[in-house]
């Protein structure tokens, strides 16, 4: 298994092994030495330094008596070792302080802060420092510019793991020009060489062609081992890849000798729990299977997930966490399916599968143990978050070529302040991992869950064995598990067929995301009710046998992510499932075991937010309340380019007049405000950053029924935690981030509803699904949560929501009527919306809204209600 660790290479390199002798015992025994006192030495310095950062960098304050150049180093030490990632970038944050004149010395700490993010898993971060180093380096004068190689190696790094598009190529263009620059130098820095070799080697391998990586690989290593390379975990993790790589060359004798003596290595260096180990450990456990060794693999693969466990505790904490070991544990459950025990086979299924829980569990504890410093949490964290569109729009006058020499200072200036500040934030979020987390509750077995469930209600999740890289092996296949969890009887195992078009799901995706943006209203389009039953045929289909007599089906989806369609599909009758079932995904199976609360009556007060006024000097529109008939015929695209979202998250309030009203929002809240009996409703100026947040903020726990709010979402694809809901800016800056809500809120609250474009989505991790408003709301504490997964229609979705409100509230409206007198659960109630809007009919026999763009991009998520 390819388990490409956060922290493998000393600069987040992925490199191999070469030939080399091992020590003997003297030099061994010598090395080991060497490696303690330097250990100590690192531990002394760190505790000095430590004095200033524990005050949360106050300006102007000591540096515990270290040299700047020595903290630098330290911090950058630790980084590359994987220790105290977060104090590091603490400890390089202090420097922008002390060398405010000096660019080429501001630019190296820049980088620092760049290396330690990557390796705190914080890839947005890492963008933002990276950048800001390789514009700064390149602005100087040629007799001022530091050696530019290891600028661009950082950069092609970040870029790397971005997500951006064509991010292959533009890491393949700046290690290129590192590669030509290094080179050159005088003097040359053999490491820089050999980091841009085991990057280049990386981009290769990623590409598939393993020889020319092996290659590539050895002479990395090659040029570390001739440069007495003194960082020996450099040398390891070259090494180890460069083993992965002839593992993927049909070699696993050759590579499985090879990681054997990478794990004797991190054993001489004392670092056997090392977070690479678990990279050794996970590509062992391949090599075992690859050689008939099943029971080996299992060994190996639980071992692999017992470091990553371990190593949690050394990345940033926060929203930004993304590597979890659902991989890992999709191989173990594959090995106990195949040997026969689908109990241990589930244990390790719902273990892959758990959310991001110990940030909220840590918070409430802290808001009920030590609110003061829950409130010092939620400050630094807003504090480092409104400037990050400051900090963005720095890196453009950065880039500025030549760039102005007032201007560069500004936009360095301001680029510190946001590492300073984000530099107290994490110290925060360490400490209150530290004093107020706990270890996590142990994944629920089958008779706990079953419990739990309903005679119509069933539990069906995904996972696919053996994640990324087997299927390049010779003979090797990826293999994809359904498995369904009834009220009785043992879990069901289904091994589902390889589709036979693999290109099903983003070919629907694709579609859809074209025809959300279409000028006019969209028929349904034959070629979606095609790939719609394709997808059906392919991952539902085989399920049927043991979905007689149910109606509800919880998703425990992360392999296929909450977009997935699937009140879309079409049965082999015909049919949308969404005819035949109400569907729920849940974030993780604790939430069926959470407490039970009794569902909030119409006495507990909602709130409802609705068409913001994002212009401060427009007067508020005039309320727009059409009837059916009038919504049927009227159209109005409201859907944001990535370049308007981008402009704003830059520019702040300034960018929000940019944005086009939502008017259909404002009657879609004043509807939904009507069928509850007490209730906050916030529109036009007064839906505003200050008058939300004031509702909201965890000064004390707010219960509520329900929280719905229409307006636009501003998605921010590397930092999902710095993602921003619109509102109006007359009482503030007009955004509130997913940061402010996760740390900032503390709820008591049965639904939370964002009915804007893409409140779903994010980058997303490996088990529960996309990053972002999702997993802020329910630090903050709703319990259930309704998110579009896509670009939706203003009235469409003003209409979808006023019925899904009418069903659970129980009462009529101008539009629309509940559709039973008895109000049902959340899921039935959208099901039952979804069927609605479908099925509307106007003019001439026509359904305006059939097309599955307008009513199957939301999703509901959560333990139910």
């Amino acid at each position: 298994m390819d388990v490409k660790c956060f922290f493998s290479g000393t600069s987040g390199t992925i490199g191999e092994r070469g030939d080399r002798s091992h020590p003997t015992g003297s030099s061994l025994l010598l090395r080991t030495g060497v490696f303690v006192i330097r250990s100590l030495c690192r531990l002394l310095a760190f505790g000095t330094a430590l004095v200033a950062l524990c005050s949360e960098l106050p300006a102007g304050a000591a540096t515990g008596g270290l040299a700047a150049t020595d903290s630098l180093l330290l911090a950058r030490q630790m980084a590359e070792r994987r220790e105290y990632c977060v104090e590091a970038f603490a400890l390089a944050a202090r420097q922008l302080d002390l060398r405010p004149d000096n660019t080429a010395a501001t630019a190296d700490v820049f980088r620092t802060l760049a290396v330690v993010a990557h390796h705190g898993g914080d890839t947005g971060t890492t963008l933002i420092f990276s950048q800001a180093a390789l514009n700064l380096a390149r602005s100087l004068p040629a007799a001022e510019s530091p050696a530019l190689a290891p600028f661009l190696l950082t950069q092609a790094l970040a870029v790397r793991l971005s997500g951006r598009p064509q991010a292959r190529a533009t890491a393949r263009e700046l290690v290129t020009e590192g590669l030509t620059t290094a080179q050159v130098a005088t003097p040359a820095d053999p490491r820089v060489l050999a980091d841009l070799q085991q990057a280049e080697a990386n981009l290769v391998r990623a590409a598939g062609d393993y020889p020319r990586a092996v290659r590539l690989y050895t002479e990395a290593l090659a040029t570390r081992l001739q440069a007495n390379q003194r960082h020996e975990l450099d040398v390891v993790d070259n090494e180890c890849w460069r083993a992965v790589t002839a593992l993927f060359a049909g070699d696993p004798d050759t590579a499985g000798e090879e990681l054997r003596h990478c794990q004797e290595d991190l054993r001489e260096l004392g670092l056997p729990r090392h977070p690479l180990a678990a990279t050794i450990q996970s590509n062992l456990a391949l090599v075992a299977q690859a050689q008939g060794d099943r029971a080996g693999a299992l060994a190996l693969y639980t071992q692999a997930a017992a470091t990553l466990a371990e190593a949690q505790n050394r990345i940033f904490p926060g929203f930004s966490r993304r590597r979890l070991t659902s991989p890992l544990y999709s191989a173990i459950a594959d090995l106990e399916l195949h040997d026969g025990d689908p109990e241990a086979a589930w244990l390790a299924f719902v273990a892959g599968h758990r959310i991001f829980g110990a940030q909220a569990q840590a918070l409430a504890r802290a808001r009920q143990q030590d609110p003061q410093f829950a409130a010092r949490v939620r400050d630094r964290a807003t504090r480092a978050v409104h400037l990050l569109g400051a900090a963005e729009a720095a890196l453009d006058t950065l880039g500025l070529s030549p760039a102005d020499g007032a201007a560069r200072q500004r936009a360095v200036k301001v680029l510190a302040r946001y590492g300073q500040r984000m530099a107290q934030s994490l110290l925060l979020k360490a400490r209150l991992r530290a004093e107020f987390g706990g270890a996590p509750a142990a994944a629920p077995g089958v008779a706990t869950i079953q419990r739990q469930l309903a005679p119509d209600q069933v539990l069906v999740g995904y996972f696919t064995a053996n994640h990324d890289a087997p299927q390049r092996l010779p003979g090797w296949t990826r293999v994809t598990h359904a498995v369904v969890l009834g009220q009785v009887g043992p879990p069901l195992w289904v091994e589902l067929p390889a589709p036979s078009s693999p290109g099903l799901w983003p070919a629907y995706a694709k579609l859809v995301a074209k025809a959300s943006e279409w000028p006019t209203r969209l028929p349904d389009d034959p070629r979606l009710a095609t790939l719609r039953h394709e997808l059906y045929q392919a991952w539902f289909a085989p399920l049927e046998a043991a979905l007689a007599g149910k109606q509800e089906i919880l998703l425990m989806a992360g392999e296929l992510q909450a977009g997935f369609p699937f009140p879309a599909l079409i049965d082999d009758t015909g049919r949308e499932l969404v005819d035949r079932f109400a569907f729920r995904h849940l974030l993780d199976v604790a939430s069926l075991t959470a407490e039970r609360r009794t569902p909030a009556g119409p006495e507990v007060p909602s709130l409802v937010l609705g068409d913001p006024q994002y212009d401060v000097t427009a007067t508020s529109p005039t309320a727009v309340n059409p009837t059916l008939a009038e919504a049927l015929t009227t159209y109005a695209n409201t859907v944001l380019s990535r370049s308007q979202v981008n402009g704003v998250l830059a520019e702040g309030a300034a960018g929000l007049a940019t944005l086009p009203p939502l008017q259909s929002s404002g009657w879609e809240a004043r509807a939904i405000a009507g069928m509850t009996a007490t209730v906050t409703l916030l529109t036009g100026h007064g839906a505003s950053e200050q008058n939300l947040n004031l509702a909201c903020r965890c000064t004390r726990t707010h219960r509520f029924r329900w929280i719905h709010l229409a307006t636009h979402a501003l998605m921010h694809n590397a930092m999902p935690e710095r993602s921003a809901l619109a509102l109006s800016p007359r009482d503030g800056e007009g955004l509130l981030y997913v940061e402010e809500i996760g740390f900032g809120w503390s709820l008591d609250c049965d639904l939370v509803t964002l009915s804007g474009c893409q409140t779903g989505t994010g980058p997303a991790s490996q088990s529960s699904g996309p990053l972002g408003f999702i997993q802020a709301l329910h630090a903050a504490g709703a319990r259930n949560l309704l998110f579009s997964t896509g670009k939706v229609d203003d009235i469409a979705t003003a209409l979808l929501m006023e019925r899904f409100y009418a069903n659970i509230s129980g009462r009529s409206s101008p539009r629309v009527q509940p559709a039973v007198a008895t109000p049902p659960s959340y899921s039935f109630a959208l099901a039952e919306a979804q069927r609605w809007l479908r099925d509307l009919t106007g003019a001439a026999g026509r359904r305006p809204f059939a097309h599955p763009v307008y009513w199957s991009n939301f999703r509901l998520i959560g333990g139910g209600g």
